[in-house]
């Protein structure tokens, strides 16, 4: 009957839905752990990275003291 068919068209639909939902979350998940895991990757560059052109240098004790 007609009405049985609307019926089952309505359940295929939602389970499309609630199936779209599910793939668009684990996409949104999979993007926000490449984000995290690029930040991360930028962050160590960011500390390993020196960028002072200048030449860097500790005095020693014996140029601190005062004579």
């Amino acid at each position: 009957t007609l009405a049985k068919l609307m019926e089952q068209m309505t359940s295929i639909t939602s389970l499309c839905e609630m199936a779209c939902q599910f793939v668009q979350k684990k996409q949104e998940e999979k993007q926000l752990e490449e984000e995290r895991a690029a930040k991360a990757q930028n962050w160590k560059l960011l500390v390993c990275y020196d960028d002072d052109d200048d030449e860097e240098r500790s005095d020693s004790l014996d140029d601190n003291i005062i004579s």
